[in-house]
Protein backbone atom coordinates (compact mmCIF):
# COMPACT_ATOMS: atom_id res chain seq x y z
CA UNK A 1 0.00 0.00 0.00
CA UNK A 2 2.78 2.44 0.89
CA UNK A 3 4.76 1.75 -2.28
CA UNK A 4 1.71 1.94 -4.54
CA UNK A 5 0.62 5.20 -2.91
CA UNK A 6 4.11 6.58 -3.53
CA UNK A 7 3.88 5.90 -7.27
CA UNK A 8 0.27 7.09 -7.53
CA UNK A 9 1.01 10.37 -5.75
CA UNK A 10 3.68 11.34 -8.27
CA UNK A 11 1.39 10.35 -11.13
CA UNK A 12 -1.16 12.80 -9.72
CA UNK A 13 1.39 15.59 -9.42
CA UNK A 14 1.69 15.36 -5.65
CA UNK A 15 4.72 14.95 -3.39
CA UNK A 16 4.18 11.89 -1.18
CA UNK A 17 5.44 11.31 2.34
CA UNK A 18 5.72 7.50 2.43
CA UNK A 19 7.23 7.44 5.93
CA UNK A 20 4.11 9.10 7.33
CA UNK A 21 2.01 6.32 5.77
CA UNK A 22 4.40 3.52 6.70
CA UNK A 23 4.87 4.42 10.37
CA UNK A 24 1.29 3.67 11.49
CA UNK A 25 1.24 0.43 9.49
CA UNK A 26 4.65 -1.07 10.19
CA UNK A 27 6.81 0.39 12.97
CA UNK A 28 3.93 1.59 15.12
CA UNK A 29 1.48 -0.99 13.82
CA UNK A 30 2.77 -4.52 13.28
CA UNK A 31 6.05 -4.02 15.18
CA UNK A 32 4.34 -2.40 18.16
CA UNK A 33 1.69 -5.13 18.28
CA UNK A 34 4.41 -7.78 18.31
CA UNK A 35 6.28 -5.99 21.10
CA UNK A 36 3.12 -5.83 23.21
CA UNK A 37 2.52 -9.55 22.67
CA UNK A 38 6.04 -10.19 23.96
CA UNK A 39 5.13 -8.35 27.14
CA UNK A 40 6.71 -4.98 26.40
CA UNK A 41 4.91 -1.96 27.80
CA UNK A 42 6.44 0.56 25.41
CA UNK A 43 8.85 0.76 22.47
CA UNK A 44 11.59 3.32 21.86
CA UNK A 45 12.71 4.65 18.49
CA UNK A 46 15.32 7.13 17.29
CA UNK A 47 12.86 9.72 16.03
CA UNK A 48 13.51 13.32 16.94
CA UNK A 49 10.16 13.92 18.59
CA UNK A 50 8.60 14.01 22.04
CA UNK A 51 5.45 12.78 23.72
CA UNK A 52 3.39 15.24 25.72
CA UNK A 53 0.46 14.24 27.88
CA UNK A 54 -2.45 16.65 28.33
CA UNK A 55 -5.44 15.59 30.44
CA UNK A 56 -4.21 11.98 30.29
CA UNK A 57 -4.15 12.04 26.47
CA UNK A 58 -0.81 11.57 24.70
CA UNK A 59 0.20 13.85 21.84
CA UNK A 60 3.22 14.10 19.56
CA UNK A 61 5.33 17.15 20.36
CA UNK A 62 8.09 18.85 18.38
CA UNK A 63 11.65 17.79 19.25
CA UNK A 64 13.99 20.04 21.20
CA UNK A 65 16.33 20.15 18.20
CA UNK A 66 14.21 22.03 15.67
CA UNK A 67 16.74 21.37 12.89
CA UNK A 68 16.20 17.61 13.20
CA UNK A 69 12.55 17.49 14.23
CA UNK A 70 10.63 14.50 12.82
CA UNK A 71 7.30 14.97 14.59
CA UNK A 72 5.59 15.63 11.25
CA UNK A 73 6.30 12.02 10.24
CA UNK A 74 4.14 10.87 13.14
CA UNK A 75 1.04 13.00 12.64
CA UNK A 76 -1.16 10.02 11.73
CA UNK A 77 -0.59 8.07 14.97
CA UNK A 78 -3.52 7.42 17.30
CA UNK A 79 -3.36 8.71 20.88
CA UNK A 80 -3.40 5.14 22.21
CA UNK A 81 -0.33 4.31 20.15
CA UNK A 82 1.53 7.49 21.12
CA UNK A 83 1.08 6.59 24.79
CA UNK A 84 3.18 3.46 24.20
CA UNK A 85 6.13 5.29 22.59
CA UNK A 86 9.40 6.63 23.95
CA UNK A 87 11.69 8.96 22.00
CA UNK A 88 15.05 9.16 23.84
CA UNK A 89 16.47 11.68 21.35
CA UNK A 90 13.56 14.08 21.63
CA UNK A 91 15.06 16.11 24.48
CA UNK A 92 18.59 16.16 23.07
CA UNK A 93 20.43 18.23 20.50
CA UNK A 94 21.96 16.37 17.58
CA UNK A 95 25.43 17.74 18.30
CA UNK A 96 25.37 16.21 21.79
CA UNK A 97 24.27 12.72 20.77
CA UNK A 98 27.47 11.42 19.13
CA UNK A 99 29.65 12.22 22.17
CA UNK A 100 27.08 10.50 24.40
CA UNK A 101 27.03 7.45 22.13
CA UNK A 102 30.82 7.19 22.04
CA UNK A 103 31.03 7.54 25.80
CA UNK A 104 28.50 4.75 26.31
CA UNK A 105 29.81 2.56 23.48
CA UNK A 106 33.53 3.27 22.94
CA UNK A 107 33.80 0.22 20.69
CA UNK A 108 32.17 2.32 17.97
CA UNK A 109 35.54 4.03 17.57
CA UNK A 110 34.41 6.99 15.53
CA UNK A 111 31.03 8.02 14.22
CA UNK A 112 32.40 10.26 11.50
CA UNK A 113 31.90 7.58 8.86
CA UNK A 114 28.37 6.71 9.96
CA UNK A 115 25.88 8.13 7.49
CA UNK A 116 22.56 9.47 8.65
CA UNK A 117 19.48 7.76 7.27
CA UNK A 118 17.62 10.40 5.32
CA UNK A 119 16.31 8.55 2.29
CA UNK A 120 13.17 6.53 1.66
CA UNK A 121 14.01 2.90 2.43
CA UNK A 122 12.79 1.47 -0.89
CA UNK A 123 14.48 4.15 -3.03
CA UNK A 124 17.94 2.87 -3.96
CA UNK A 125 19.34 5.83 -5.93
CA UNK A 126 16.70 8.48 -6.57
CA UNK A 127 12.94 8.60 -6.57
CA UNK A 128 13.05 9.20 -10.33
CA UNK A 129 14.82 5.87 -10.87
CA UNK A 130 12.14 4.16 -8.80
CA UNK A 131 9.35 5.81 -10.78
CA UNK A 132 10.95 4.82 -14.09
CA UNK A 133 10.34 1.17 -13.23
CA UNK A 134 6.59 1.78 -13.38
CA UNK A 135 5.72 4.94 -15.31
CA UNK A 136 7.02 7.21 -18.05
CA UNK A 137 8.66 10.18 -16.37
CA UNK A 138 10.54 11.74 -19.29
CA UNK A 139 7.75 13.40 -21.23
CA UNK A 140 8.37 17.01 -22.23
CA UNK A 141 5.68 19.54 -21.42
CA UNK A 142 5.13 23.27 -21.17
CA UNK A 143 5.81 25.71 -18.36
CA UNK A 144 3.20 28.40 -17.71
CA UNK A 145 3.20 31.50 -15.56
CA UNK A 146 0.40 32.39 -13.16
CA UNK A 147 -1.40 34.19 -15.98
CA UNK A 148 -1.57 30.97 -17.99
CA UNK A 149 0.97 32.06 -20.60
CA UNK A 150 3.45 29.50 -21.97
CA UNK A 151 6.92 30.69 -21.03
CA UNK A 152 9.08 27.56 -21.28
CA UNK A 153 9.40 23.78 -21.24
CA UNK A 154 10.14 21.00 -18.76
CA UNK A 155 11.33 17.37 -18.91
CA UNK A 156 8.25 15.70 -17.42
CA UNK A 157 6.04 16.84 -14.55
CA UNK A 158 6.90 13.92 -12.24
CA UNK A 159 10.47 15.17 -12.04
CA UNK A 160 9.37 18.28 -10.16
CA UNK A 161 7.92 19.14 -6.79
CA UNK A 162 6.42 22.35 -5.45
CA UNK A 163 9.19 24.81 -4.67
CA UNK A 164 11.73 23.43 -7.12
CA UNK A 165 13.50 26.07 -9.19
CA UNK A 166 15.83 24.07 -11.44
CA UNK A 167 15.52 21.61 -14.30
CA UNK A 168 13.05 23.57 -16.45
CA UNK A 169 13.52 26.35 -19.00
CA UNK A 170 11.93 29.78 -18.83
CA UNK A 171 12.47 32.05 -21.83
CA UNK A 172 14.23 35.31 -21.03
CA UNK A 173 14.14 34.75 -17.28
CA UNK A 174 15.97 37.48 -15.36
CA UNK A 175 15.17 36.08 -11.91
CA UNK A 176 14.61 32.62 -10.38
CA UNK A 177 11.29 30.90 -11.02
CA UNK A 178 9.78 28.32 -8.68
CA UNK A 179 7.26 25.56 -9.30
CA UNK A 180 4.03 26.70 -7.62
CA UNK A 181 1.66 24.24 -9.26
CA UNK A 182 1.59 20.97 -11.21
CA UNK A 183 -1.13 19.96 -13.66
CA UNK A 184 -0.59 16.22 -14.03
CA UNK A 185 -3.37 15.68 -16.57
CA UNK A 186 -1.94 18.28 -18.95
CA UNK A 187 1.72 17.59 -18.08
CA UNK A 188 2.20 21.27 -17.25
CA UNK A 189 4.16 23.17 -14.64
CA UNK A 190 2.99 26.50 -13.24
CA UNK A 191 5.82 28.70 -12.03
CA UNK A 192 6.09 31.98 -10.18
CA UNK A 193 8.29 34.04 -7.92
CA UNK A 194 9.43 32.91 -4.49
CA UNK A 195 6.71 34.93 -2.77
CA UNK A 196 4.11 33.05 -4.83
CA UNK A 197 4.96 29.92 -2.85
CA UNK A 198 3.51 31.45 0.32
CA UNK A 199 0.20 30.01 1.47
CA UNK A 200 -2.17 30.80 4.30
CA UNK A 201 -4.03 27.49 4.31
CA UNK A 202 -3.51 23.75 3.86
Amino acid sequence: AVYDEFISAYEEGQTPNPCALCNPLMKFGLALDHALKLGCEKIATGHYARVKEIDKISYIQEALDKTKDQSYFLYALEHEVIAKLVFPLGDLLKKDIKPLALNAMPFLGTLETYKESQEICFVEKSYIDTLKKHVEVEKEGVVKNLQGEIIGTHKGYMQYTIGKRKGFNVKGALEPHFVVGIDAKKNELIVGKKEDLATHSL
